[in-house]
């Protein structure tokens, strides 16, 4: 039986599921400032159009897996382990994407495993350490690329660039804080191409592309 009870601050949630045509999500659990109590939501085969137009953002995929939440009302701590099949953002393929996040107990840090599979190819792998409670050196994260098509940049450059091509193939780090970032790495780009959508200007390049200290170069440019 669905159940909900709220008693102050905690809210415990038993069997709540939200079902329509073969998807699900549901709550089981309790949100409470004892961080020793869990909020665990599953999904079997969700649709992420279902919340397309509450969120206000272009996506199509389906969600199965789970999430362990923690400690919602200061340091939030997570557990994931989550796939999403065909995953689509502004109707450009992104790919399969899937992994875990694991919260390690002895070290408070969440380990991050995930991976983005394409076309039958790895094009993205993200391994690393997010630290919930250091603010200044949250991310220690390395993306890994392998012949990543540059058309999955096109749904996020929307006004600026479009009409992509080519590949890249590179590491890039991640470090430092959500409110300040600090990427850094070198991307191979094969047979690029992209088009300025003020400018109406194609440029076609071959390059290595750096990431350092807060600006983006190319080593022939």
């Amino acid at each position: 039986n669905n159940l909900m009870t709220v008693s102050g601050s905690d809210v415990c949630l038993r069997d709540l599921t939200f079902s329509n045509n073969g998807q699900s999500i549901s709550l089981n659990g309790a949100i409470s400032e004892d961080s020793t109590l869990a909020l665990e939501l599953k999904s079997e085969d969700f649709h992420l159009s279902t919340i397309a137009p509450v969120i206000e953002l272009n996506l199509n995929g389906t969600v199965n897996g789970s999430v362990v939440l923690r400690d919602l009302y200061d340091n939030i701590y997570l557990d994931s382990d989550i796939n999403i099949d065909e995953l689509v953002y502004k109707d450009f393929l992104i790919g399969n994407v899937f992994g875990t996040g694991r919260w390690n107990k002895s070290k408070n840090i969440v380990e991050v495993d995930y991976h983005v599979d394409r076309m039958n190819n790895r094009i993205l792998s993200l391994k690393g350490t997010y630290d919930p409670v250091r603010d200044d050196k949250a991310f220690n994260l390395l993306a890994t690329l392998n012949q990543t098509n540059l058309e999955i940049l096109e749904p996020f450059t929307e006004g600026l660039f479009k009409d992509f091509g080519g590949t890249a193939t590179g590491k890039i780090s991640i470090t430092g804080s959500t409110n300040d970032p600090k990427v850094r790495g070198e991307l191979d780009v094969k047979k690029g191409k992209l088009m300025f959508d003020y400018l109406k200007t194609v440029w076609n390049f071959e390059d290595k592309i750096l990431f350092e200290d807060g600006a983006i170069r190319a080593k022939k440019m």
